[in-house]
């Protein structure tokens, strides 16, 4: 496809996704307070209570993924269909799996459930096992493709989970790992940055009203749901090296806080066990907790390094490492090249 047409359709879609995840999220915010679906913003003096689970307001972007590729399909002969099938049924699987948690607490249940969501690619055969590795050239993997799908489910989505810490974090992490894969998608001139798009453009409509000071939270439903949308992406982008350079700080997130804690565990559990990595004082500066066997977490890291400091300077820390992360996984496409 030529590259002004394609950015011309992945500016448009990136738009249509943005205003209807914002708009639809605006009403689930009004709809969840006046349902009682309230959670307390636990890194806030007094604990407000804000909308939770808005990550139902990303039930919006299946069906523009699909009628957009419809269309483009139509219109263009952009063959897309199939891989908005795959992107779309992954994603209301492991979004349904994170409703299930919210609403009933599936504890380690839902960690095997995860693998799930790798199906819908492997029965379709939307994929291509043959990932480029930097310095080395494409890597045929026909076998082990299948299977480091169905782990890339499993590990994405809970990471995403995991780094769901603050204000906006979550998303900011998305961002900027979609923010790369869009790039060298558009570069590359592959009709899949569409499809990327519109999944940037929907979790950036949620940012703006999840970013601090949140006006609503995205429940497990939202950070598994994102999780799934990034694994997707990942999958039909074919820049797997790009997206592990984007992701580091989410992996490593991630991971670090298993080892500190001995293992696959829940947040309550971790809670009950270990308790919290930080805590809140009366006038909202989050310190960390006074024993050395406590979890880990960057935001740990961040004020047992800099010092206490309020949940805003929190987000701005995390907001420059994923920024940075991003600019190496733009980076790192040029050798590709």
């Amino acid at each position: 496809m030529v590259l002004e047409m394609l950015l011309v359709y992945s500016l448009l879609c990136l738009i249509i996704s943005f205003l209807s995840t914002y708009l639809v999220t605006q009403k689930y915010i009004k709809y969840a307070k006046e349902h009682g679906i309230l959670t307390h913003d636990a890194h806030k003096p007094g604990k407000p209570l804000v909308a939770n689970r808005g990550g139902l307001s990303f039930l919006v972007l299946p069906p523009i993924i699909i009628t957009t590729s419809l269309i483009l399909d139509y219109v263009a002969n952009l063959r897309l269909l199939k891989d908005a099938i795959a992107l779309s049924i992954s994603f209301l699987i492991i979004a349904f799996v994170g409703y299930l948690d919210d609403t009933r607490d599936l504890g380690l249940v839902k960690v095997p459930l995860m693998l799930l969501g790798g199906l819908p690619f492997i029965i379709l055969g939307t994929y291509v096992p043959r990932p480029i590795i930097p310095f080395i050239g494409a890597a045929r993997l026909t076998i082990v493709y299948p299977l480091g799908i169905l782990l890339t489910y499993l590990v994405i989505p809970n990471a995403f989970n995991m780094i769901d810490v603050q204000n906006g974090v979550m998303c900011s992490a998305a961002i900027s790992v979609l923010t790369a894969l869009v790039f060298w998608s558009l570069i590359l001139s592959r009709p899949e940055a569409i499809l990327l798009s519109i999944i940037l453009g929907g979790i950036i409509g949620f940012f703006l009203l999840n970013m601090y000071p949140a006006k609503v939270l995205p429940g497990n439903i939202g950070s598994y749901g994102v999780g799934a949308l990034i694994t997707g992406a990942i999958i039909l982008s074919r820049l797997e090296y790009v997206a592990l350079i984007a992701l580091l700080p989410v992996i490593l997130h991630g991971f670090y806080l298993l080892r500190s804690i001995g293992g696959l565990m829940t947040k309550e559990k971790i809670s009950e066990k270990m308790g919290r990595p930080v805590y809140v004082d009366e006038n909202g500066v989050i310190h960390p907790m006074p024993y050395s066997n406590a979890p880990f977490s960057l935001t740990r890291m961040f004020v047992v390094i800099y010092g206490p400091m309020p949940e805003s300077e929190i987000v701005k820390k995390y907001y420059s490492i994923f920024a940075f992360s991003c600019f190496l996984a733009i980076l790192t496409g040029f050798f590709m090249l």
